[in-house]
């Protein structure tokens, strides 16, 4: 079956719906809340995934393939450096790390290769350096 979506400021103005992936889980496998999705340098697709207080297992960074197979997650609800509780979006740098900007901790928190944390920046407040709820 085949949807067809007109948006008015599409270049194209037409989109077909091709399939969808993955599962509601608020761990392993799955997502909970997708909020941003990018292809990765490997080719894969990485989402970031949010949930509130009452579900922090569900807060993570979920990689799959483009087919939808699951390959892993990361990632954990909480505010010291490495953690991240509100991720608004996701973005790779040229050298592979993986930028994510964090809402509730008003910071962007970087992750490298390995999907280890590397550094944070920002905090919240309105001097140069500094942000109020990231997106």
């Amino acid at each position: 079956m085949t949807t067809e979506i007109k948006h008015p400021l599409s270049l194209r103005g037409l989109y077909q719906y091709h399939d969808v992936i993955g599962l509601l889980s608020a761990a392993g496998p799955g997502f909970s809340g997708p909020v941003s999705v990018v292809t990765g340098p490997d080719g894969n697709l990485w989402v970031a995934n949010r949930a509130n207080p009452n579900q922090p297992e569900a807060v993570r960074i979920t990689r799959c393939t483009k087919d939808g197979d699951f390959i892993d997650h990361f990632g954990e609800w909480g505010e010291e450096p490495g953690q991240f509780i509100w991720v608004t979006s996701i973005a790779f740098s040229s050298q592979g790390e993986l930028f994510l900007a964090d809402e509730n901790n008003h910071r962007i928190t970087v992750f490298g290769p390995d999907n280890r944390f590397v550094r944070s920046f920002g905090g919240h407040g309105n001097s140069p350096g500094k942000f109020d709820r990231p997106s």
